[in-house]
């Protein structure tokens, strides 16, 4: 049974390439690498450009092959110099999820039973008459089920459905 929209995903299973999605966490973002990644912040009152993020023990142990320290920092700086207030209110269409990590229960009622426990999304931003905008401000950001760094699936509540449509083109033209 379809859901009527709108309304809030409740697993990053949930999510598909072209759902139109928003969410008030968006107004969280950084900068890496030239890419804008959005992270859920417990205090939703942060508007401070420099903040600073828990590093997970894989990434530590990460840092500590890469740089031989066998202490790497428990956290590192991050900018949020793209904290926008807007794009809380703003649309966004779902360009990929890879589905990152996945659990199969093993006891009980639920055994054989397969479930996707976290999926990161690219999704850009529409135009403001909620038309594809090939420009639009493009975000990235991961769907977790029960970390609380990531965003959860209740917090982006899916407001329309979009399709790709591919026109053929002559092949003599240029892109």
């Amino acid at each position: 049974m379809k859901k009527k929209l709108p309304h809030a995903y409740s697993d990053p299973e949930d999510i598909e390439v072209g759902d139109v999605i928003t969410s008030p966490v968006f107004v969280f973002a950084y900068e890496k690498n030239g890419d804008l990644y959005i992270e859920y912040k417990q205090n939703k009152n942060i508007t401070e450009k420099i903040i600073h993020r828990k590093l997970l023990e894989t990434e530590r142990l990460k840092i500590a092959a890469e740089t031989g320290n066998p202490d790497p920092p428990k956290s590192e700086p991050l900018d949020i110099g793209s904290y926008d207030p807007t794009r809380a209110q703003k649309k966004f269409i779902v360009l990929s999820v890879d589905q990152e990590s996945e659990t199969t229960c093993d006891y009980g009622p639920y055994d054989g039973f397969t479930t996707i426990l976290s999926a990161n999304i690219t999704a850009r931003r529409l135009n403001e008459d909620g038309t594809f905008n090939p420009k639009g401000e493009e975000i990235f950001f991961k769907v977790e089920r029960w970390n609380s760094t990531s965003i959860r699936p209740k917090n982006i509540t899916k407001v329309g459905k979009m399709k790709n449509t591919y026109i053929k083109v002559d092949e003599n033209e240029e892109e």
